[in-house]
């Protein structure tokens, strides 16, 4: 099957789905059905987001978060779109949108023609295609058995665009690729503990664990001191405080004061992506003059100069 290559779909304009049926029978929709094809939507989007776009490139998630923009009658016709609440970020937030719009696009004359079987094409690698196919089957079942398009609107009239077929268990089933461990080696994982130090009358130490916090349940954090990209090594004056998140095997870490976010598959994929985005941020903003800079990046710019000690390379 070809797959069109021009998209019909604009997430940042907005995306209307029609929703007939029994469940939009009233020109209105339940909130709970409402919030459940909401969060499917958005959570398809998030797993697009994070497999489709390239790590070297830095990305924010929140950019691709989805809000509700408008309800219209004609059955039940919700209208979606893009946050414009657009957050900083180093990486090319229209490309990024961009890539995710065409793979969404894509998805959906999928969908359209019930040909569910080309996912394989699109997505060959098996961890990555088990993801979409698990967020595209909560997307194309959140609506039930309501027929559902996604439509445009032209002078208050409704035209169909795509219309948006279940993606069975059965289909679901056999684009799944099942995971075995080949090897019996010990799991390792980290995580920080409370420990508790006695000293005994004869000086000896014992420590004993009183609580531990596994690092894939929590948020860390990460301090580096040093900072290498490259041939460069950036001395800091005093560590540099960030947090460490660990969700669904996507590692961020995120610097909230200069505006920095790394992200990777593992923890040293996000270091590494985190030290690239620094360097990149600390000379493009030392190359540029003040007066081309926001007010926000002229602030940026003055904490990195504060952090940095010295350059080696």
């Amino acid at each position: 099957m070809r797959i069109n290559t021009s998209e019909k779909i604009d997430l940042t304009k907005g995306i209307n789905l029609q929703i007939s049926g029994e469940l939009g029978r009233y020109n209105t929709l339940p909130l709970d059905a409402l919030v459940r094809i909401a969060e499917s939507l958005q959570s398809l989007l998030i797993t697009l987001a994070k497999i489709d776009l390239d790590n070297s490139d830095p990305i924010h998630l929140e950019n691709f978060r989805m809000e509700l923009s408008g309800f219209k009658k004609g059955s039940a016709v919700p209208q979606f779109i893009l946050t414009p609440r657009i957050q900083t970020s180093i990486g090319n937030v229209d490309s990024q949108r961009k890539r995710v719009n065409k793979k969404f696009d894509k998805l959906m004359q999928l969908s359209n023609k019930g040909d569910f079987t080309q996912i394989k094409k699109l997505y060959p690698n098996p961890l990555s295609r088990n993801q979409i196919v698990d967020r595209l089957y909560d997307f194309t079942n959140s609506f039930g058995n309501a027929p559902t398009s996604i439509v445009r609107i032209e002078n208050d009239i409704i035209k169909p665009v795509y219309k948006i077929k279940k993606l069975s268990p059965e289909t679901k089933k056999l684009l799944f690729t099942e995971i075995i461990s080949v090897a019996a080696e010990p799991k390792e994982e980290y995580g920080v503990a409370k420990v508790k130090v006695t000293t005994t009358a004869k000086g000896k130490i014992r420590n004993s664990i009183e609580q531990l916090y596994r690092k894939s349940e929590t948020t860390l954090s990460y301090s580096p001191k040093v900072i290498v990209c490259g041939d460069a090594i950036y001395n800091l004056n005093i560590p540099l405080r960030c947090s460490l998140e660990n969700e669904n095997r996507y590692y961020l870490i995120q610097n909230e004061l200069l505006d920095i976010i790394g992200t990777g598959m593992t923890e040293e994929e996000a270091e590494k992506n985190f030290s690239e985005e620094f360097n990149f941020i600390y000379r493009r903003y030392n190359e540029l003059p003040d007066d081309r800079l926001s007010d926000k990046l002229r602030k940026i710019k003055s904490f990195l100069t504060y952090f940095v000690k010295s350059i080696e390379k």
